[in-house]
């Protein structure tokens, strides 16, 4: 209620107030930004963190089957090869039955397959290795001689 100049009469007022985004620079969608910024940066480690993780997990299954690919090339299939020989020798000799001499032959293919399932772990770890780093792992391999 107001008084009016000059009479003894009231008067009702009522006013109106519009708020004018002059103070307001875009701070809500500003704030979202840096968050979703935050965010992208957040999942761009957590990706590094697994791709290393698979990285390393991968090394370690390629370092297990070379050293198991070395040591069945260089000791294990000499070995049964050394005694399936010396078993053809005694059987020849007729100190050794058909039985003996099968069980070595047996024994020789059994490492031998162990080898090229070992062959197979090691090249599935260097592929997975290669998909990882996003490169060749190496101009020549270790275990098959080869040149890339």
């Amino acid at each position: 209620m107001k008084l009016l100049d000059g009479a003894e009469e009231t008067a009702f007022a009522a006013g109106v107030s519009v708020p004018l985004p002059l103070v307001d620079r875009n701070q809500g969608n500003i704030l979202a930004a840096r968050l979703r910024s935050g965010q992208g940066e957040a999942l761009r480690r957590a990706a590094r963190m697994r791709v290393q993780t698979d990285l390393i997990a991968a090394h370690q299954t390629l370092d297990a089957a070379c050293r198991e690919v070395r040591t069945l090339e260089n000791e294990i299939i000499p070995g049964a090869e050394a005694a399936l020989d010396a078993a053809e020798t005694a059987f020849r000799l007729g100190k050794l039955d058909a039985l003996n001499l099968l069980d070595s032959e047996r024994t020789l293919f059994k490492v031998r397959r162990q080898h090229t399932d070992a062959l197979a772990r090691y090249h599935h770890a260097v592929i997975a290795v290669e998909r990882l780093i996003g490169a060749p792992l190496h101009d020549d391999d270790p275990i098959t001689g080869d040149s890339q």
